[in-house]
């Protein structure tokens, strides 16, 4: 109990004491605490044996809550073992929300919780007193056997089409989303963009992880030229993000980070947008759940973290380029899968390794911008020579795939296999950087 309830304040930031008694004297205080006690009491067990009459079995599984690109891929993976009857839609599917201990934050984004709960039930403030009676006056007839189900990300994919969203906003949360488009004065197409930045993983996972992932930052204003052919192409462009406030230079761009951001938005945005440029960052993982494409700019896991996330056949990426001081050049793509598997996101680790991550130029991301955005619109003409080095390319990728049994990240971690990056490499990025091929 006392567990549970440090957990719940840790989530929800509230004192979840039920009424406010500042004025009572003691004696009045405990009559009242000890009469709302027993109707509560009441009201909950009643509560209780109506669930227990309604389904076949009630199970209790535990979820971190604290970013997206953790977060989305666990709840979207029980709503899709949902869909393939994976889990037996006879029993209730509880969710209770979990933390890192390092972790100084709350829920990443409330209002995904909102949308989940239309698919399986979430522990949130709104519920948490009746589940805290639950669970300490009858935890022995709650199924905690697959508590750790989602602990990890179950490698492989999950597929959908392009326009084709996996979850849903309710017609309440659609007309609330509606209301809060009209004030971006976004008319037309328009394509979401995130560059991430530091602040928010200082603020919630310290100085030290800000520093260790700091390759997966992002300079807004290196995506300008991108973002002005799209403006040129009567498209607006969105700048998403939270904790994003790194000056943004780039005209005619709304910064919706700074100036609209709001949870339920995050959804909205995304399920509207004709699609995302993302950065090595959570966010990502987002639009495919929604329909939609993305671009990955300055990419670096390339063979772990994307277990349960959206394949989308018009998915496209441009990884970094990795320079080695001891080799004196760059890394072609077999060694690039290999340092990624020791380092996976770590500063230290590749600064040990003296190697250097370089970012995609303004010109690089405007070229693969141009290239997704034909490709959409049915206007890209694949070459010969477009398609015999992408077999090649794709050749490596299955060789490396085949060669190991399991990414070191997941191993260290007590977890099975892993899920190559399946996205198309940008063609303009490809041509431009054979090396990568030269094995």
């Amino acid at each position: 109990m006392k567990t549970l309830k440090k957990i719940s304040n840790t989530i929800f930031k509230k004192n979840f004491s039920n009424h406010d008694i500042d004025e009572m004297n003691p004696y009045e205080e405990k009559l009242h605490l000890y009469k709302m006690r027993l109707l509560s009491d009441d009201f909950y067990e009643r509560k209780w044996q109506s669930l227990k009459s309604k389904f076949t079995r009630i199970n209790l599984y535990g979820i971190g809550m604290e970013a997206v690109g953790e977060s989305m891929p666990r709840l979207m993976r029980m709503v899709n073992d949902l869909y393939e009857n994976k889990l037996d839609k006879l029993e209730m599917h509880v969710v209770l929300p979990l933390f890192p201990e390092t972790y100084k934050g709350g829920v990443f984004n409330e209002r995904a919780l909102e949308i989940f709960n239309q698919y399986v039930c979430i522990i949130d403030d709104s519920n948490i007193d009746f589940w805290m009676y639950t669970l300490k006056r009858h935890k022995t007839e709650i199924n905690v056997n697959s508590f750790n189900r989602y602990k990890f990300r179950e490698p492989g994919y999950i597929e959908t089409k392009l326009g084709r969203p996996l979850i849903e906003l309710s017609s309440a949360l659609l007309t609330e989303g509606e209301k809060k488009f009209k004030q971006l004065g976004i008319k037309g197409d328009f394509v979401c963009i995130h560059a991430r930045e530091e602040k928010e993983k200082r603020l919630n996972y310290g100085e030290e992880y800000a520093r260790e992932t700091v390759i997966s930052n992002c300079d807004i204003n290196s995506i300008q030229k991108a973002c002005l052919y799209l403006h040129q192409e009567s498209m607006q462009t969105v700048r998403m993000g939270k904790f994003e406030c790194d000056k943004c230079t780039i005209p005619g761009i709304i910064d919706y980070a700074n100036q609209y951001y709001d949870e339920l938005m995050d959804f909205y945005l995304l399920q509207n947008c004709k699609f995302m440029i993302a950065c090595n960052s959570g966010l990502w993982v987002l639009p495919g759940y929604l329909g939609r494409p993305y671009i990955m700019i300055n990419t670096v896991g390339m063979n772990t973290g994307w277990e349960s996330c959206v394949f989308m056949e018009q998915n496209m990426y441009l990884p970094k380029k990795f320079w080695s001081e001891e080799k004196e050049r760059y890394l072609n793509l077999y060694e690039v899968l290999d340092v990624v598997d020791e380092c996976h996101i770590y500063f230290s680790k590749y600064k040990k390794k003296k190697i250097s991550l370089i970012d995609d130029t303004e010109d690089e991301i405007y070229e693969a911008v141009v290239e997704m955005n034909s490709r959409l619109d049915g206007t890209w003409t694949e070459s010969l020579e477009e398609k015999e080095c992408m077999e090649k390319y794709k050749m490596i990728i299955d060789k490396w795939y085949k060669e190991h049994a399991f990414s070191k990240e997941r191993r260290k971690y007590g977890m099975k296999g892993y899920t190559m990056n399946n996205a198309r490499i940008s063609w303009t990025y490809l041509k431009n950087n054979m090396y990568l091929l030269e094995i």
